[in-house]
């Protein structure tokens, strides 16, 4: 009789045990998943905030590039507006041979 009563005590001592356990491995699995979801998101976040980083670059790039092909043409129309103006002196001729001249500068152009 008392060796039953044992056994149903340690029976009833080990099914709570178990859930008990249960319980605290769906709470670690709860931890562990809300951790996961954690660790995605400031994943993302460092994602988007890098790629923006990435985008800001490329576009100051592009930028100064522009910048710097504006500046090429600018000299070499520059260049050829001279060049054209040292021709016109360089000649003295009448005004149709200036007006041709011109014409032909301006389709350089």
């Amino acid at each position: 009789d008392k060796a039953a009563q044992s056994l149903e005590l340690a029976s009833a001592k080990a099914t709570d045990q178990l859930k008990e356990a249960k319980a605290q491995a769906a709470n670690i699995i709860d931890a562990a998943n809300k951790r996961k979801s954690q660790i995605v998101d400031e994943a993302k976040d460092e994602a988007f905030a890098e790629r923006a980083k990435i985008l800001a670059q490329a576009q100051a790039e592009v930028e100064a590039e522009r910048n710097r092909l504006k500046e090429e043409l600018r000299k070499q129309v520059a260049g050829l507006a001279i060049a054209g103006a040292e021709k016109i002196i360089e000649r003295s001729i009448d005004a149709a041979a200036n007006s041709d001249i011109v014409d032909k500068i301006v389709a350089e152009l």
